[in-house]
Order: C-alpha cells, then sequence, then structure tokens
C-alpha cells in the first residue's frame, strides 16, 4: 500500500469513531436525567423541592410522595400535607427547566430536626422513580448556596 492509501485508511477510521462517539453522544442526551434538591431556606424557616430536568426531553410528573421517620418507623405523609401550596398533578417541566415546589411547615420542621428523616419519591409519566436528592442550605438573606 501506499502512503496515499495509508492516509485514507486512517482518516476513514477517525471518522468512523467520531461519528459513532457524536451518534451514542447525542442518543444518551434524549435520556431522562432528573436531579432533585431538597433547600432548606435560611431566615425564613421553610423548605422546598427543586426538581430539575437536565435532559431535551420533557418530564411530566405525576406523583411525589413523603415518608417521614418517626419514633417508631417511616409514616407515609398524605398528599395534602406534603407541599405549602396545593398542587395538581401531572405536572410538566420542559427541557433545560425546573419545577420548584414549596414543602410544608410540617416537613420543614420535620427537616431541622434532621436531614435524614425523610425520604421523597418522585414518579413521571414513564413509570420511573426518582429518589435521590441533595440537601442544600439557601441564604435568603446573603445569598449563597451550601451543602449540609
Amino acid at each position: 500500500m501506499s502512503l496515499y492509501e495509508n492516509w485514507a485508511l486512517y482518516l476513514a477510521i477517525y471518522g468512523a469513531v467520531i461519528s459513532t462517539i457524536l451518534g451514542i453522544k447525542e442518543i444518551l442526551s434524549y435520556r431522562k436525567k432528573v436531579s432533585m434538591f431538597i433547600e432548606y431556606i435560611a431566615f425564613e424557616e421553610r423548605a422546598q423541592l427543586l426538581i430539575n430536568n437536565n435532559s431535551k426531553r420533557q418530564i411530566t410528573i405525576i406523583d411525589v410522595s413523603l415518608e417521614v421517620k418517626l419514633d417508631f418507623g417511616w409514616d407515609q405523609t398524605p398528599k395534602s400535607e406534603i407541599f405549602a401550596t396545593f398542587e395538581r398533578f401531572p405536572i410538566s417541566i420542559q427541557s433545560y427547566n425546573y419545577l420548584l415546589l414549596p414543602l410544608s411547615d410540617f416537613v420543614s420542621h420535620a427537616l431541622t430536626e434532621s436531614k435524614d428523616k425523610i425520604k421523597i419519591e418522585v414518579v413521571d409519566s414513564d413509570g420511573k422513580t426518582y429518589s435521590k436528592y441533595t440537601y442544600r442550605l439557601l441564604n435568603a438573606k446573603w445569598g449563597g448556596i451550601s451543602k449540609t
């Protein structure tokens, strides 16, 4: 093989590898990626749930459930006691957007005692359950977010 034929072969392999990598990246970008944060707002003494849609697809939330750890074990919180305002599900979150839900005083009080005292699950329209969240402290007076 001549030098020209070798370069053509290398260039064809390089193009095929790059094309495959970009194709896989594009397919993975349409997967549903949700991140959840429970933010406790200092100086306001309340908590909120932030559901962040990090994908190119719209996500429809059909249910949110919350359990609080009491002295005798985990207790399912009634739907009417989870949020500070009445939330009607399903709720759609557009791509690269977020949903902010203020939590009730009962849940906020449980968070002040211990951030490990609650379990939260969010279910989307495909039946996928999201339960991992990050607890953050939001300083409303001076600004800033810190992980505790």
